[in-house]
């Protein structure tokens, strides 16, 4: 549902969870929001997609230009840049 190319009993319960809110996922694209760098640790070159993005039915519609942004960050999470658009209002 939202780019990882690896799915795990996690993954599998988080699926449900949203389903059963009637969760969107606006995730979009296949760079890793989390990377770890060269340590060794469990997660491989590709990173892992641990940061998601929901939204309700209403605000689907709404959210555009989902992305992952890469440049200098200070921690090991990506930066995830969305625009909401903005709806009329009624007078």
């Amino acid at each position: 549902m939202w780019g990882s190319p690896v799915t795990d009993k996690r993954g599998e319960y988080l699926m449900e969870w949203a389903a059963e809110l009637n969760l969107s996922v606006m995730n979009s694209g296949n760079t890793p929001t989390f990377e770890r760098g060269d340590t060794g640790s469990f997660i491989d070159d590709t990173g892992s997609f641990i940061d998601i993005t929901w939204a309700t039915e209403g605000m689907v519609r709404r959210v555009n230009k989902w992305e992952v942004l890469l440049g200098e960050v200070y921690t090991y999470h990506h930066h995830i840049y969305f625009e909401v658009a903005q709806t009329q209002r009624r007078q």
